[in-house]
């Protein structure tokens, strides 16, 4: 007597569907909160620092304060160092 093993049928376990009213405005970006869409400046922006971080590369800014180069993405965003922001300073 030998066994042998059926496959299970796949399912599409995330089925696209439309979206309720209700789904709708809760999103996390919409519209009437002022999110736009990204144009195309922005998209090549994002494509070149991809790109750059693929070859090592990383974005540094100086710090507004004290002139000192920031690496982390929220001090970048800033443009103020965490002890410069723990100060105050910058404002």
């Amino acid at each position: 007597m030998s066994k042998t093993r059926v496959p299970a049928p796949q399912l599409d376990r995330h089925p696209q569907r439309d979206l309720t009213l209700a789904e709708k405005s809760t999103r996390l970006w919409r519209p009437q909160d002022g999110y736009a869409p990204p144009d195309p400046e922005d998209r090549r922006e994002a494509e070149l620092l991809a790109e750059l971080r693929k070859l090592g590369y990383t974005i540094a800014v100086r710090c507004l304060a004290c002139g000192h180069p920031l690496t982390h993405p929220k001090s970048v965003a800033r443009f103020i160092g965490p002890r410069c922001a723990a100060k105050g300073e910058g404002r």
